[in-house]
């Protein structure tokens, strides 16, 4: 985990640069694939904070729940750490590091939970408020050499992945749902996780962009659309094929 620090503290330089541009003085990012990007924490979003603070000058910091605070020892080379107890307040926590807010421009990550947000805005008056979007979506939208990496090699297991499932299945005869089932085998057996998504469209609802997989038996005849997609360090693949059901005369 440690040996991702130096290409996280190149993308928190990078934040920093781009909050100067802007004139944005801090960025706040909570649970979400942006804390993924910038901290390589994958924090899950729970009613306890957890929140990455960049200023756009000096070292950047983590508010984290105590009993979480543990999984962000490796990261204490890029950030500081502060943990905050069961009967604390880590809004009150997050503004005592900020400091005086008035008049200051504060960028939120766009999938922050209202309710911190709203309290976030109330520990820290006088400030302005922004999407943080308008920072990170410009430093993510150009990929480093990881991120292609990771891209590159999320998309060839699924390949794979999904080269198995042609070869070893019939589909005729078979729900939806079981064939969504096997090809998440597939996958699975190319070291992939389960699914972020996985769509098993068939017969009239193969017209449907987002069907909805059920136990529609698949018949000869049938066109069946596969939309799917897995992650690897992270980052998706995301394909969709389409199969024409037909007995070969």
């Amino acid at each position: 985990m440690a040996d991702n620090n130096p290409v996280l503290a190149r993308r928190l330089t990078r934040a920093q640069q781009e909050m100067a541009r802007q004139g944005v003085d801090y960025l706040l990012v909570t649970p979400s694939s942006d804390l993924t990007y910038l901290l390589g924490y994958p924090a899950h979003a729970s009613e306890r904070l957890t929140l990455l603070g960049v200023p756009r000058e000096g070292r950047p910091f983590v508010v984290a729940p105590q009993l979480e605070a543990v999984r962000l020892e490796a990261r204490r080379d890029i950030v500081d750490v502060h943990a905050w107890g069961e009967t604390e307040n880590p809004s009150a926590l997050v503004a005592s590091l900020v400091g005086d807010a008035a008049g200051k421009t504060i960028a939120v990550s766009d999938q922050t939970f209202s309710v911190f947000l709203m309290r976030l805005q109330a520990a820290l008056p006088g400030a302005s408020w922004i999407p943080g979007g308008h920072v990170i979506g410009l430093l993510r939208v150009v990929k480093d050499e990881a991120e292609v990496a990771a891209l590159r090699e999320a998309a060839r297991r699924t390949d794979i992945g999904w080269a198995r499932f042609v070869e070893s299945t019939r589909l005729s005869g078979l729900t939806e749902l079981q064939a969504a089932e096997r090809l998440a085998q597939c996958l699975a057996d190319e070291g992939l996780p389960k699914p972020g998504f996985l769509i098993v469209a068939s017969g009239p609802g193969s017209a449907s962009p987002h069907h909805m997989t059920g136990e529609r038996v698949i018949a000869e005849g049938d066109s069946v659309v596969f939309d799917f997609g897995s992650t690897w360090e992270h980052y998706y693949s995301d394909i969709t094929r389409t199969c024409l059901l037909y007995t070969s005369p």
